[in-house]
């Protein structure tokens, strides 16, 4: 009888076994529910450390736009871009046509005696930012005037954004409405208007009016930085009820619209510039007086 031996062919086949075996054993391991608790248990949190998913934060600093100063006590809305925005001086913009998944959110607070503020537990998604403070006009983020809209801020899932707010301060405009003798107008309303080129013509509009007080005096805050025409708008003749209902001027003359200096006209009127935060005082405005008619009231 002969018998056939390779070299190392028993050696191969224990090795071979073995191999088996552990492979065996590996496949009855990874099928063992235990072992995959274990891992969702450990190995996925640790995955999460590393990822930036969750809520989104916003810290920032509210400042004076002129000094850099810090300004405590500013109110601050973080609204999502969209429709919600409207409310805080804000339009809708065409860049996302479908509904955000932070639709609807506003978020408020207000900055600490540094100026700081933070917004925190913020949805992912675009929102722009609104300041507000007594002797600054709204103010919008990264925006040099009330009438521009907030710069976008995008924040993904975890993400934290850092933003400075720079407030701009409110010009003033200050006077008194006299008469060509020198005295006083005290009823009426003096006006600020701004022009809005048109054609190559401008059209002037109200931004701004006030009372005159008892002595004729007035003061317009809450304007932007810009050129203006200052306006002296009488009140309507009262109707005199010893006339029978007639209407009749309590002098032979009455007070007639009147620009700044005293100009009956727009073409005649002297226009006004203030800077921002600046005060223009010492406006003073000489009304014009023409005869009125008297006539019945309907």
């Amino acid at each position: 009888m002969v018998t056939y031996r390779a070299a190392g062919s028993i050696e191969g086949l224990a090795a071979q076994f073995g191999c088996w075996r552990r492979t065996t054993k590996m496949r009855t391991l990874l099928m063992n529910p235990t072992i995959w608790s274990f891992a969702a248990s450990f190995i996925l949190p640790c995955l999460a450390l590393g990822s930036s998913s969750g809520p989104c934060s916003i810290t920032g600093r509210a400042t004076d736009s002129r000094t850099g100063q810090p300004l405590p006590r500013v109110e601050i809305e973080l609204a999502a871009l969209g429709s919600q925005a409207r409310t805080i001086g804000q339009v809708d913009r065409p860049e996302s046509r479908s509904t955000p998944a932070n639709e609807g959110q506003r978020y408020g607070t207000a900055s600490d005696e540094k100026g700081e503020f933070c917004f925190s537990s913020v949805r992912a998604g675009q929102y722009v930012l609104l300041g507000r403070k007594t002797g600054y006009l709204p103010s919008p983020y990264k925006a040099v005037s009330p009438s521009q809209l907030s710069a976008i801020i995008v924040l993904k899932d975890g993400e934290a954004a850092h933003v400075i707010l720079k407030m701009i301060p409110q010009s003033l405009i200050s006077g008194r409405v006299v008469d060509e003798a020198g005295d006083p107008i005290d009823t009426g309303n003096v006006q600020v208007l701004s022009a809005v080129w048109f054609n190559g013509a401008p059209n002037y509009s109200v931004v701004k009016g006030v009372p005159v007080n008892d002595l004729g005096e007035f003061r317009i805050a809450g304007l932007g930085m810009g050129t203006y025409l200052i306006k002296f708008q009488p009140k309507e003749t009262a109707i005199n009820p010893d006339l029978g209902g007639a209407t009749r001027p309590v002098h032979p003359t009455l007070p007639v619209p009147t620009y700044y200096p005293n100009a009956r006209s727009v073409t005649a009127a002297t226009a006004v510039t203030v800077g921002s935060g600046e005060t223009v005082p010492g406006i003073s405005i000489v009304v014009q007086r023409a005869p009125l008619l008297s006539k019945l009231a309907s």
